[in-house]
């Protein structure tokens, strides 16, 4: 019962939804390996300012359905801003071995942290961002509170995600099935993990959000005790859309919040 109630959260399949270089996009196949030895496949979008020496590089957790090829053009256009992009897929999903469970998911975000930091020192980037959008906000914050290079990353974001897994099972079910909450485990939930970070933290979600509810997004925003956080508010926005909006609006926002920012390799 409890692993059929689970499943709320995860929905993955192997489908090619688009193909990057079919559209012209340059990228690199990415194969790493999670400590529990489960082979997980990314994809490497190199910046297209200069790819020898990039602004930053984004780690990308996306949402709980389909896989890569149907969530990588969220940030495909921070490549011309002059970020690199990394975007991998979960256990289960893509090209990636195994099937999703909460346990797994936390060794695929702690195995995807430790390739970026690597990547970070061996290239010498300047700034790095890890970037959680719904179900992959909460699998980024639990790994993050266990990152030992916490301190090492530039900005967090948490985009339409929460706090609990039981809170949103039982928002999302609690008038059809009232003892949801009890039915999911709240094991690797990253409630305690939000008050934890020092780092520069971006909060997104919309008030029209019918798949992750607002108030998920207040409720994340409540727990940061960073004293630099950020709470963008958006009114009448789908689910994720955050970049997609008010005619590029919010990316011409965020670089200017990510150009604000001292890389830590400076403050170190």
């Amino acid at each position: 019962m409890i692993s059929s109630c689970s499943q709320l959260f995860y929905y993955p399949n192997s489908i090619l939804y688009s193909d990057p270089q079919d559209n012209g996009f340059k990228l690199n196949e990415v194969r790493f390996e999670t400590k529990d030895g489960h082979s997980l496949h990314g994809w490497h979008f190199p910046n297209t300012l200069d790819a020898k020496k990039p602004k930053g590089l984004v780690l990308f957790f996306h949402g709980n359905a389909q896989n890569i090829s149907a969530h990588y053009p969220h940030l495909m256009w921070a490549r011309e801003q002059g970020l690199d992009y990394f975007i991998f897929d979960y256990r289960g999903y893509g090209l990636s071995e195994g099937s999703p469970h909460q346990p797994g998911l936390y060794l695929d975000a702690m195995a995807a942290l430790k390739l970026v930091h690597e990547w970070k020192e061996e290239r010498d980037i300047p700034k790095l961002i890890v970037y959680g959008q719904s179900l992959g906000g909460a699998v980024a914050a639990r790994a993050l509170e266990d990152d030992p290079k916490l301190s090492e990353i530039d900005l967090l974001v948490f985009d339409s995600t929460f706090t609990s897994y039981t809170e949103v099972a039982s928002r999302k079910l609690g008038r059809a099935w009232p003892l949801a909450y009890v039915l999911v485990s709240d094991e690797y939930s990253p409630k305690e993990s939000y008050s934890k970070f020092k780092n520069p933290v971006l909060v997104i979600h919309s008030k029209a959000d019918r798949v992750v509810e607002y108030q998920n997004g207040r409720d994340v925003f409540s727990l940061l005790a960073t004293d630099k956080k950020w709470f963008w508010e958006l009114e009448n926005a789908p689910h994720s859309a955050v970049f997609f909006v008010k005619e590029g609006h919010y990316r011409k926002k965020f670089m200017d919040l990510v150009d604000s920012l001292s890389p830590n390799s400076d403050k170190q």
